[in-house]
């Protein structure tokens, strides 16, 4: 048994390197009492083969994870628990990585280490410029107003169907003494510029589709009819699955104000 212990102690010298643990002998207690991996880290904790998930780090397979307060430490197999045979931690701050200490988010590695960070997805619509292209007064039917709304939006997420593709939606409000009142835009009232034009039942949005790029134009014309003044403003919105599944989904809005007519 003690050559076996030997081997392996060799073994995982030669394949991982930093500060060295701290001998603690009966100082760890509480066994297999670790919370969930938890890292402002861009990294999951994964061990590689031959460790195990221990707290914020990789112990050797064939030893017990151990818990006292915010000690990281393990003990190494055949023992009848935590305390009791060869025992080490890490220095603050430090986690396991097999035999020895690395920063607490560093990843764990065998032989060469390479770098996976997650992106940092975005979204964002603006809204460039509103304004009246018709403001008359009269009737219902020779009356009211017509606006033009020009502006850009972004996605830095692929599309996925069925994941909550990237959509941008447009609202044209009127208000008056009745205060405000949306109104729904159609397929002809819309232009998504590289983007494509999606139309559901009562009303049209962009989606960023395969192949469309991140940051395209977008252009509302939208007339309505009215037999007193009122206010306009252009309400505007974009919405995504975010791909880094921990994280909310993605959302960003403008507004503009369009005048009085």
């Amino acid at each position: 048994m003690k050559k076996i212990l030997f081997i392996l102690l060799v073994t995982l010298f030669l394949f991982f390197g930093c500060a060295t643990p701290n001998n603690v002998d009966s100082n760890v207690t509480n066994p297999n009492n670790f919370n969930n991996y938890n890292s402002d880290s861009n990294y999951d904790l994964v061990c590689p083969e031959g460790l195990k998930v221990c707290g914020n780090g990789c112990i050797p397979t064939n030893s017990i994870c151990c818990n006292k307060a915010s000690l990281n430490g393990y003990c190494l197999q055949p023992t009848t628990g935590c305390g009791k045979g060869s025992c080490y931690d890490c220095p603050e701050g430090q986690a396991f990585c097999g035999m020895f200490c690395k920063p607490i988010g560093q990843k764990c590695c065998i032989g060469e280490c390479v770098e996976i960070i997650k992106h940092d997805y975005n979204v964002s619509v603006k809204i460039i410029s509103a304004t009246f292209s018709k403001c008359n007064s009269g009737t219902i039917y020779s009356g009211g107003w017509t606006i033009i709304a020009t502006g850009t939006m972004f996605s830095d997420v692929n599309y996925k169907q069925g994941y909550g593709a990237p959509v941008a939606d447009f609202t044209p409000v009127s208000i008056d003494s009745y205060g405000e009142t949306p109104w729904g835009v159609y397929k002809e009232n819309l232009d998504c510029g590289e983007w494509k034009v999606r139309e559901e039942e009562s009303y049209a949005e962009c989606i960023k589709e395969e192949g469309d790029p991140d940051t395209t134009t977008w252009t509302l014309t939208y007339s309505h009819g009215t037999l007193s003044p009122e206010e306009v403003l252009v309400k505007a919105r974009i919405t995504s699955y975010n791909p880094n599944r921990d994280q909310k989904a993605l959302y960003a809005s403008d507004k503009k104000s369009v005048g009085k007519c």
